[in-house]
């Protein structure tokens, strides 16, 4: 009699994650009053046993390969999806001018799309930089850019942003960018060697010397 409560256990344990022809098949066994050896009934139930222990690890080893597919393949499709910008600013010290420049690249666009401005009473090279992250990512939600990946050769900006680092001279700017990044579906800031940037600096200087040029025709 205790043989068969026990065995009762096992096949109740045994029932998870098998089919239903197979627990019919096995509930027959123990609760239809069959006649059966104490020797079959034993081996049976070390059988049924031995099957549910060896199913868990394979329940388990396909759950979690399924799990790494689909976060292997969302994060191919972000990869894909992702529009690469980089920025750099101009500042002349002088004036206290600032020529703003950023290129977004990008699989929907067949060649890059550049894109420049100019601010006046900028203090430092540093609010410079930062006011060309803030102005690129203004203009890539106008874009409706949802993934996006910023690269600055400001090393001390993009650590301050990243680390949320409180520099009191840029701590305005900052929060501008915190704010317009939550507009993002993903986004993420790097930093690059100026080698790596050269067509975002060209594009700062020349936009920094087209507003010097005007104010120069203006003054004379």
């Amino acid at each position: 009699m205790m043989l068969r409560v026990v065995l009762s256990k096992l096949v109740l344990l045994s029932n998870v994650g098998s089919s239903e022809s197979q627990s019919i098949t096995r509930n027959q066994l123990i609760f239809e009053d069959r006649q059966s050896s104490a020797e079959e009934v034993a081996t049976k139930g070390l059988a049924l046993a031995r099957e549910w222990t060896s199913s868990q690890p394979l329940t388990s080893g396909v759950l979690q390969a399924t799990t790494k597919s689909i976060l292997k393949k969302r994060s191919i499709d972000i990869r894909t999806y992702t529009t690469h910008c980089k920025v750099d600013a101009s500042w002349d010290k002088a004036s206290k001018t600032a020529g703003l420049a950023w290129i977004f690249h990008g699989s929907q666009w067949t060649e890059p799309v550049p894109g420049s401005q100019t601010e006046r009473f900028v203090n430092s090279p540093l609010i410079a930089e930062a006011l060309a992250i803030r102005s690129s990512l203004r203009m890539a939600v106008t874009l409706q850019i949802k993934h996006l990946r910023v690269y600055s050769d400001c090393q001390t900006l993009t650590r301050a942003i990243n680390d949320r680092a409180m520099i009191l001279e840029i701590f305005g700017v900052v929060a501008d960018i915190n704010h317009l990044s939550s507009m993002f579906l993903s986004i993420s800031f790097a930093f690059i060697p100026r080698s790596q940037n050269s067509e975002a600096d060209a594009l700062a200087k020349r936009t920094f010397s087209s507003f010097s040029s005007v104010m120069d025709l203006r003054l004379g």
